[in-house]
């Protein structure tokens, strides 16, 4: 509080800061260089292998399980607490039946609560037992609320935050002694 008082009184404009060991960090985005893909729209990544999507079941899961099969994905994995899509009127049956009618892609339903780490493990270690290497991890699953954040009570948000970021940070954890081409997480829009 005191290295944030004595920043302010300097004139410090900075909406977010941080302090470690005495100095002081301020978040910069940074423009860089695009890099120029081949013809291989999802990058060599997307084909070598497996993919597992939590929440899989779910609007953003489904959105993206359509993506990574469109872009040539060798396998994939759609891991939901119950093993099936269970919010109806949003046509989530009909986007899972075209993510299995892909030809060129192994499409596994898998009913596991990530939020429990030994389920999580059991799954990853489950792909690898089956033949499939990982290439990449998305973590889109989690509970809806029909308030936006603010909106919120703090016991409303532990609710409805906490068990995504505890399956997180179990995928993060299980995924730390394996390669894995990348790991995104994600939530509700």
């Amino acid at each position: 509080v005191v290295a944030c008082d004595t920043a302010v009184a300097a004139g410090c404009t900075e909406t977010q800061l941080a302090w470690q060991h005495g100095f002081q960090y301020a978040a910069r985005l940074q423009r860089c260089e695009m890099v120029q893909q081949n013809n291989n729209a999802g990058g060599p990544w997307l084909h070598s292998g497996a993919h597992v999507l939590s929440g899989g079941l779910g609007g953003l899961g489904l959105c993206a399980a359509s993506e990574v099969v469109k872009r040539g994905a060798a396998a994939i994995f759609l891991v939901s607490r119950s093993g099936r899509v269970v919010r109806r009127g949003q046509q989530l049956e009909e986007r899972l039946r075209a993510v299995r009618e892909w030809r060129t892609c192994s499409v596994h339903v898998l009913c596991c609560d990530m939020s429990e780490g030994t389920g999580t493990l059991a799954v990853l270690q489950g792909m690898v037992a089956s033949g499939y290497g990982l290439c990449s991890a998305m973590h889109a699953s989690g509970i809806g609320a029909a308030r936006l954040v603010p909106g919120q009570e703090p016991s409303g948000v532990c609710t409805l935050f906490g068990p995504k970021a505890v399956a997180a940070w179990h995928l993060h954890s299980a995924l730390a002694t394996q390669y894995v081409g990348s790991l995104l997480l994600f939530s509700s829009v």
